[in-house]
């Protein structure tokens, strides 16, 4: 008899937007069975469906999954669909096997026959073919040569407002067929190492073939090379990077410049005066530096709500660094760029409740302004659609930058992902926290605020009814907007009809008798066409957005 994982975190069903990935292979919800097929449970003593493991006739299951458009299959944590989600793993990827499990009836799976994977989880048999290889030994994402992330990416390069199609395939381009997505500008893909030429037009193919115009994109080929440092136990604590492009060393506060170091430089941090609202740090013998010119890493007593798990992570926005914790001892330090208003990262005390290799994210149903990044790596979900993740499409780490995440160097964010355990077994793409492997806490708080630390945000993934109250929210106060513009534009029209070409309103009384023309008018003078004419006969200026 096989014990499987228990409950996870939460199960996600249905989230839209930034884990769309993910929510593509997430279970529907299970209609209501009929009357006349009653779920019956086993009776006392006898193993339920699929509890006692059959030979699978296989050592080894090549990873393939039914739906064409997804790169991995769904692990669950039972044999059921309905199950707990355990991870994913990667199409192509050779998974050992420890046996199989066949139900009477199983929801979404055909065969009704799931495989017991190693070291846990149940795949849908309709995912999975025997293999006779050997299982896989490499991780999902390799480092490309001489480059710290996985893939070549382009980013759109077009201007405001514009956008730049994306076709589903060549074949779509081919057929004339409509796009399967429009990009702006400042969005990214994941894209294969050469062009390909269609009808004498250059395109770049996606790593998961979709197609973009290599005219309106530009291959990135500069990558932040940013790392923080590990903590040693003999590592001075506090200490600070330089967060402006230059810092004034000064040789005392409110004293005379003495020199200057450049942005990213390391420094020890050996006291601090508050002179006003001004501190200054001391840095060496008589010399300091502005406190707002230093990100500061100071280490803190483990607060309550972090749980009991040695891991642990501390992410300060007022500073906008994260020190990784074992314990009470820090053990890894490093910048991060945090969300910018009005969007900023919510503070409270948040597991960890997935950890993905790689993840597209991309606007929500309601978000204003659209945006798609392809391929983000090394990603670590703490908050509904907020993580610890790489960026590769700035270094601006040390600063407020994101739309609600915390941004990590490449480095960074492999090295922390790697850190946080478990670690991906090999061809796996993501894994779930559960109560075997209980999931690390993120702490998030602001140095610089004096009212009380508070929890912001719910814990775990995206709430599937609350993100649909907020986008039928952002439904409703579009539809606002836009009737109050056509009234503006309405009314705007109104006054741009000349009055002689106004239409009278229709007469419900006797009409009123014409005016009398007086016998002896003055004559009106002729208006030469060197005359310009009144304010009140040149015509309105047309309505401008």
């Amino acid at each position: 008899m096989r014990s499987w994982l228990t409950a996870c975190l939460a199960v996600l069903v249905g989230v839209p937007g930034a884990l769309a990935q993910m929510a593509s292979k997430a279970v529907p919800a299970a209609p209501v069975p009929a009357a006349s097929e009653p779920d019956v449970p086993p009776s006392e003593g006898e193993p339920a469906p699929g509890e006692v493991l059959e030979p699978a006739g296989t050592k080894v299951v090549e990873i393939v999954p039914r739906n064409a458009e997804h790169w991995d299959a769904t692990v669950f944590s039972r044999p059921d669909a309905m199950s707990p989600i355990a991870g994913h793993v990667a199409r192509g990827a050779r998974v050992p096997v420890l046996g199989k499990a066949t139900l009477p009836r199983a929801r979404y799976c055909k065969s009704n026959t799931f495989y017991a994977l190693a070291p846990l989880g149940f795949v849908c048999a309709d995912d999975a073919e025997p293999s006779a290889e050997t299982p896989s030994t490499d991780r999902v994402l390799q480092l490309r040569e001489d480059s710290t992330l996985p893939y070549d990416y382009a980013m759109v390069r077009v201007e405001e407002g514009e956008e730049v199609p994306m076709w589903a395939s060549l074949s779509d381009i081919a057929d004339y067929a409509p796009p399967k997505r429009m990009l702006g500008r400042g969005d990214t893909i994941a894209i294969e190492d050469k062009t390909v030429d269609v009808e004498g037009q250059r395109y770049y193919v996606s790593i998961d073939g979709d197609v973009v115009p290599a005219e309106q994109t530009h291959r990135m080929r500069k990558f932040s090379a940013w790392q923080g440092v590990t903590l040693e136990a003999d590592t001075h604590l506090p200490f600070g990077w330089i967060t402006a492009h230059k810092a004034r060393v000064y040789d005392g506060p409110r004293g005379k410049k003495i020199g200057q170091l450049e942005r990213r430089t390391r420094v020890d941090i050996l006291g601090e005066e508050t002179i006003g609202r001004r501190r200054w740090l001391a840095i060496g013998d008589g010399q300091y530096l502005r406190g707002r010119d230093v990100n500061e890493v100071r280490a803190i007593a483990r607060p309550e709500g972090t749980g009991t798990q040695p891991q642990w992570l501390d992410v300060d926005l007022g500073e906008q660094v994260v020190v990784a914790y074992r314990g009470e001892r820090p053990v890894y330090a490093t910048l991060i760029s945090s969300g910018r208003p009005p969007h900023t990262t919510p503070r409270g005390n948040y597991p960890i409740w997935g950890k993905v290799s790689a993840i597209t994210m991309k606007s929500q149903p309601y978000d204003d302004k659209p945006y798609y990044v392809h391929r983000v790596p090394w990603v670590l979900f703490f908050q509904a659609h907020n993580a610890l993740h790489g960026a590769y499409w700035h270094d601006k780490f040390g600063r407020k930058k994101s739309h609600g995440c915390a941004n990590l160097s490449p480095k960074d964010a492999r090295y922390l992902f790697e850190w946080v355990e478990p670690k991906l077994p090999p061809g796996w793409t993501a894994v779930r926290f559960n109560e075997e492997h209980p999931p690390p806490i993120v702490h998030v708080r602001h140095s610089g605020y004096r009212h009380p630390f508070r929890q912001e945000r719910p814990q775990g993934p995206p709430d599937p009814e609350l993100e649909a109250k907020k986008a039928e929210a952002a439904e409703a106060r579009r539809a606002k907007e836009l009737e109050e513009l056509l009234q503006l534009q309405q009314a705007a029209e109104a006054d741009q009809v000349p009055p002689m070409l106004r239409r009278a309103p229709e007469q419900t009384a006797t009409p009123a008798l014409p005016p009398v023309t007086p016998l002896l008018a003055p004559p009106q003078p002729k208006q030469s066409e060197a005359t310009p004419a009144s304010p009140t006969q040149q015509p309105a200026a047309p309505l401008t957005h």
